[in-house]
């Protein structure tokens, strides 16, 4: 069993992980080093949550992931860490706004990789849900959704 400052360590480098990673995901044009730094990050905060998060946490940390993968070209492993997500968030009631960013980032896992149909799919379900989200939840969910390239 962790004692509480193991936990408070790893919730806080977690914590912080995720706060800059989401700052970043934000960004529309996003340098090489950027996009590093984007995926370290995100797996930064995932292997902290692995360790001392609830369910719900790691399924945060997999929306990032996936989402920072994807961004990074990498879709094989973006598709992964988003459909884990994505599957989380359908089986236990997820808030509209989970599902919003959850189809947000599988958007940009199969914008990704090439997938087109997929891609526009959970596009317009991302769009759809952002635009029923009340203000507060569609302020960050926009800023982020915005770097999701729009369907042909």
């Amino acid at each position: 069993m962790q004692d509480q400052t193991d936990v408070d360590i790893h919730k806080g480098f977690a914590s912080g992980a995720n706060n800059v990673a989401w700052d970043l995901i934000e960004t529309q044009d996003l340098t090489p080093g950027q996009t590093a730094e984007l995926v370290e990050l995100a797996a930064t905060a995932r292997f902290h949550w692995s360790k001392v998060g609830a369910a719900s946490a790691l399924a945060h940390a997999d929306l990032l992931l996936g989402w920072a993968l994807a961004r990074a070209g990498a879709s094989a492993a973006a598709l992964h860490s988003a459909t884990q997500a994505f599957s989380y968030f359908e089986a236990n009631d997820a808030a509209p706004w989970e599902l919003a960013f959850a189809h947000a980032a599988l958007a940009q896992a199969h914008w990704s990789g090439g997938d087109k149909a997929a891609h526009a799919d959970h596009w317009t379900r991302a769009n759809t849900l952002g635009d029923a989200l009340d203000e507060a939840d569609a302020k960050y969910f926009r800023a982020a959704f915005a770097t999701v390239p729009k369907p042909d």
